[in-house]
């Protein structure tokens, strides 16, 4: 029961990391700086 609960909060997280994405910062010439893994897992579009 734990493992299904938890896939169905990767998903979610996911998909909401998806459709807003958050968690680092894109310069203006399209290089990824700033990561924060927990900043996207957190997203508040998942919530």
């Amino acid at each position: 029961a734990l493992s299904g609960t938890m896939s169905a909060v990767f998903v979610v997280t996911a998909n909401a990391w998806m459709n807003c994405p958050t968690g680092f910062v894109m310069s203006d010439d399209r290089v990824v700086t700033d990561i924060e893994p927990i900043g996207a897992m957190l997203n508040p579009a998942a919530f």
